[in-house]
């Protein structure tokens, strides 16, 4: 090896392409780091509310439509989307604010929910195992 020539490919490259909308997501949540900091937030607290917003989004139908009848120049220039933006923020922020209150109060179906997330908790940590 250490006699000057070069030597061919042995192998196939490991890379792959990555999927367009997984790389612009994950340019979100870099975006959002940025802003307050790794330590601000953990990785999946970020990367659950950018996907939050996203599927939101996704379901205003005028949204979707403008995606479809414009480029994405055109789309990234429309002052539509950062109103939805602020609306789905807000409406998320509600949302989860009524939902963790929930959690704090005394409410009759608190065990109920306690025990279905136990059950999902569950069956997803299953799949993670690793040997101890």
């Amino acid at each position: 090896m250490g006699d000057g020539q070069l030597r061919g490919i042995s192998a196939a490259g490991t890379g792959t392409k990555k999927d367009p909308k997984y790389v612009a997501l994950q340019v979100v949540i870099d975006k959002m780091n940025d802003l307050f900091g790794a330590e601000s937030f953990t990785a999946s607290q970020v990367r659950e509310f950018v996907q939050g917003l996203v599927e939101r989004l996704l379901a205003d139908v005028n949204l979707v439509k403008q995606t479809k009848a414009n480029t994405k120049k055109q789309f990234l220039e429309s002052p539509d989307f950062q109103a939805a933006v602020t609306e789905a923020v807000a409406d998320n922020q509600d949302a989860h604010n009524t939902m963790a209150d929930y959690f704090f109060t005394d409410g009759p179906a608190i065990n109920s929910i306690i025990i279905a997330l136990a059950d999902a908790f569950y069956e997803a940590a299953v799949d993670q195992r690793v040997n101890l």
